[in-house]
């Protein structure tokens, strides 16, 4: 069901005020463009959709960023209404996801050249709902990459996600930084590059039962007599 307050954004749904706050964060304009992001009255607008169509709509105040509402579901859809993760596109071919905890935390890995970041819709404590939600979705990709903050709530809530996903497909990111918006705020020169790196060396499950083929010894590939 459509978000029936959610306007039409064009290419000039960031005001200028908007602009002013996404630029002072490190993010792109241009990205945060690409993925619906607008601004209007003190607040930043974050459109969720599902299989193509906006189904909600968060919005930020810019000046308290606890001051943050999403707006209101049709009794309908209330009850069984499950919320997706943000920037959750239908679809997708890329063989990897990378979720993050916030909008901004997307966008700002999406501006280095993430060909598929997703957000939590409420932050570290609705990584098990959300999972559970879409596990079909979740399904779709080889390799997950988590990528919250790096605090205490990011690791509780990176262990919850440890166990929701397969083990071979779990990678936990380790940013340089409280998160991944103030990593490009603090470093305006990273690149793709620099991301793929922390993708290489993100964290796995070790399974001690589990041994790779090129780490057995050498006596294990020798004919026996039967």
């Amino acid at each position: 069901i459509e978000s029936q307050t959610m306007k039409h954004y064009t290419k000039d749904s960031l005001d200028e005020k908007g602009r002013t706050f996404l630029s002072d964060r490190g993010l792109s304009i241009s990205t945060a463009l690409s993925m619906g992001v607008a601004s209007e009255n003190g607040e930043i607008a974050f459109p969720y959709t599902f299989n193509g169509q906006i189904v909600r709509v968060k919005y930020r105040n810019m000046d308290d960023k606890k001051r943050m509402r999403f707006d209101s579901l049709s009794p309908e859809v209330k009850d069984t209404f499950k919320m997706p993760f943000w920037n959750q596109r239908k679809g997708s071919k890329i063989d990897y996801l990378i979720i993050t905890e916030g909008e901004f935390d997307s966008i700002a890995l999406a501006q280095l050249g993430a060909s598929n970041a997703v957000s939590l819709p409420n932050g570290a404590g609705s990584v098990v709902s959300t999972f559970r939600n879409h596990y079909d979705y979740l399904q779709c990709f080889d390799v997950i990459y988590i990528a919250f903050d790096m605090d205490e709530a990011g690791e509780k809530a990176a262990e919850e996600a440890k166990k929701l996903l397969p083990a071979k497909k779990f990678r936990r990111i380790n940013f340089p930084a409280k998160d991944a918006n103030e990593w490009i705020a603090q470093n305006p020169h990273l690149d793709i590059e620099d991301l793929e790196d922390l993708m290489r060396n993100a964290s796995k499950v070790c399974i001690d039962e589990i041994v790779a083929f090129h780490d057995l010894p050498e006596t294990f590939f020798k004919g026996r007599d039967i």
